[in-house]
């Protein structure tokens, strides 16, 4: 007949305890995207150990942007999970992400972050803005070198097309004029 001493059984049962838990610590652990309105992100790889650098890129819709500090990534522990004391991280903390800001708010943008080394719940949250309008960009026929080029183009101080009756400053080709 086996017996085991009470010692033997404590320290099989520590040595099952610290296994596993080192065992969940290299386990692959998923990478969660909340899903954001005005944008997509994706991360790669969407399983990731601890120490493993993950890519998070960010991609607005037409007429949104985003930058870094529009980016969250959050880790809470992996419920089920067994850890020893002094293992247990901290709930809820956040995870610093590298990348460089990027100089167009509306272009494809990748940033970087290790996994970290506890079994952990990781979640990726981004919040897109629409960007504004700063500047004209496109003006059209309006600008055409052809249009305003034209004999008798005639347009008021605003830049309104006159016929010829109008009275008051009017612009022909190029010249400012006074009609009365």
């Amino acid at each position: 007949m086996f017996m085991m001493s009470i010692k033997n059984i404590t320290a099989t049962l520590l040595a099952v305890l610290i296994l596993g838990t080192a065992a969940a610590a290299r386990a692959a652990q998923s990478v969660t995207i909340v899903p954001p309105s005005h944008g997509t992100v994706t991360v790669s790889p969407t399983d990731a150990t601890a120490g493993q650098q993950v890519t998070i890129t960010v991609t607005p819709h037409d007429g949104y942007g985003i930058n870094k500090k529009d980016i969250t990534v959050e880790a809470t522990v992996t419920p089920g999970v067994a850890q020893a004391p002094a293992q247990a991280p901290q709930v809820g903390f956040f995870i610093d992400i590298e990348g460089e800001e990027p100089t167009d708010k509306s272009m494809p943008t990748s940033y970087t972050f290790t996994m970290p080394q506890e079994p952990l719940n990781v979640v990726v949250k981004t919040t897109f803005h629409e960007l504004e309008i700063t500047a004209i960009t496109d003006v059209g026929e309006w600008a055409s070198p052809a249009r305003n080029s034209q004999a008798g183009y005639r347009c008021d101080m605003n830049g309104r097309r006159v016929s010829d009756d109008y009275k008051g400053i009017v612009i022909v080709n190029g010249k400012k004029l006074i009609v009365r």
